[in-house]
Formats: structure tokens, sequence, C-alpha cells
């Protein structure tokens, strides 16, 4: 199904890390998440999937895509109201951590992942895809703390969020991507979307 997938990366964590024990560590990371996880709950559509060790991946219009196809046997077309919550959460949890000193690069994409039930003993939920690495080499190519997306993210969030300029960077597996800086939400536009809620599953 199609989704939008965010991947958040504080910039220069191992640097942070140095000098700490494991026990100091891991309660710097448990922080974090514990921030991903209020972050998460504040916006709604927004589905963490998973942190790994210090980043964390998230998607939105997961829930909204199933249930589509379980009503009536097809997706819902526009990818929009969910997508501009996710751009909604990316700008929420990037000023959130920077309060909390983590200064994190967040990319955002949309397009096609594969989800499911992954393992036989610690089962795990899990998404995958072009989507998702395109959302975290996005991430992890900026040089920047901020809020980073891709051109088709721009394109159907529409009016309803302000970008910057656009760049080109270079990223492994991927060559040369437009990228475009995410600034903030468009008022009047967004907030005819603040208070979608999707069912649960």
């Amino acid at each position: 199904c199609e989704v939008g997938v965010l991947y958040a990366k504080p910039l220069n964590a191992d640097s942070g890390f140095a000098g700490h024990d494991g026990g100091a560590t891991a309660r710097k990371i448990m922080s974090l998440v514990a921030l991903y996880d209020r972050e998460v709950a504040r916006v709604a559509g927004v589905v963490k999937i998973k942190t790994i060790g210090d980043a964390l991946l998230a998607v939105s219009g997961l829930e909204e895509r199933v249930r589509h196809l379980t009503e009536a046997g097809e997706a819902e077309k526009s990818a929009t109201p969910s997508l501009i919550n996710l751009c909604r959460f990316a700008l929420s949890v990037h000023a959130a951590a920077a309060c909390e000193g983590w200064p994190l690069a967040i990319g955002v994409h949309y397009g096609s992942v594969v989800g499911g039930v992954l393992g036989d003993d610690r089962l795990i939920y899990d998404a995958f895809g072009d989507t998702v690495n395109t959302a975290a080499r996005i991430a992890c190519t900026c040089a920047t703390s901020g809020c980073f997306t891709s051109l088709v993210v721009q394109r159907l969030v529409g009016g309803a969020c302000e970008f910057g300029a656009e760049a080109s960077p270079f990223m492994k597996g991927k060559g040369h991507l437009t990228v475009v800086e995410l600034r903030q939400m468009m008022t009047q536009a967004a907030d005819a979307w603040q208070s979608v809620t999707f069912p649960s599953m």
C-alpha cells in the first residue's frame, strides 16, 4: 500500500554518547524514545513502526488504507489528510527534541511499502521497501537539523505547508535526489485536518 514514511535521526548522536557508560547511554536513548512516543500520541493517524537505536521510523495512512481495503475492497485514493498530519508530526517532534537538546534530521517520503509481522518467537511488525529507504536516506544525508521531504510529498500536501528552497544532494543508492525543506504548517489550510482521526484497527 502507499503511505507516508518518516525517518528521524539525531545529528552527531555518536559523539553525544562518547564518554558515557552503557547505562547512561541507554538512559539517554530511552528518554529520546519516550519523547518520540509522546509526540506520536499527539498527532492523529501517525503510527510508530519502530525505533532503531536512537532513530525513529513512523508512517501515516496505514490504518486508513487497511480500513478502506477491508470495507470497500480498494485503498482510498487521497493521501492528503494523513500526509499533512505526518508533516505536522515532523515539525512537532523536531521542535520537541530540539528543546531537549536533540537536533534531529528528519526525512519524509511517500510511496509503496510492504508491512507485516516478522519472526517466529520474538514477533515484530515492520514496514520496508524503497519508500522507507528513501526517507532514511533523506534524513541521513542532511548535514543540518531540520525536516526535509521529497518533491512527491511537497506536491501532495500542496498549500498546507510552507517549504524552503530545493537541494539535490547525492544519496547512496539514489544518486542526486531533489529534496525540499519543510518549514511550517500554513494555518488556514492545515487547520482543516487538525482534528482528523482514524478508527483503530
